[in-house]
């Protein structure tokens, strides 16, 4: 049996927060109420195209959906959609390749990824591949330990 490496999310923390039910969130989102289960207790990745939904929902950036940690000049003026997609990215990427980030990974490599993207002006299919390309690394460091 494959094991996904699954970011963990604060969407039922920030439904709490904002005074929504989980199942009303699933509703407005148009996300299965058992789909939506599995999101919020860690069993499920969520897609991009559900984080960047969710989101608007819920009025929140996608780096506070995933509860990673940027200082404040970084999350200022910043594309949303793109810090969103490469936390996608990196999820999918480490789950394919068995590479485990904590936090402060997710973190600093989301913000390594995001400013070479914005810097180079890569397309979002060079920033995904720059997103696998980074994993693949990782995973062949992480086998030399």
């Amino acid at each position: 049996m494959k094991t996904k490496t699954i970011l963990p999310n604060r969407v039922k923390e920030i439904c709490d927060e904002r005074g929504i039910s989980v199942r009303e969130l699933s509703r407005l989102a148009k996300i299965s109420s058992s789909e939506m289960g599995r999101i919020v207790s860690g069993k499920e990745q969520l897609t991009l195209k559900q984080t960047m939904t969710i989101c608007g929902i819920l009025n929140v950036n996608s780096y506070e959906i995933f509860d990673i940690k940027f200082p404040k000049k970084f999350t200022s003026g910043f594309d949303d959609v793109l810090l969103g997609s490469i936390t996608i990215w990196l999820s999918e990427a480490s789950s394919r390749f068995k590479v485990k980030l904590t936090k402060p990974e997710y973190t600093r490599w989301t913000t390594f990824i995001y400013k070479e993207s914005l810097s180079q002006n890569l397309p979002a299919p060079k920033t995904q591949s720059l997103t696998t390309t980074v994993i693949k690394i990782l995973e062949i460091a992480q086998k030399k330990k």
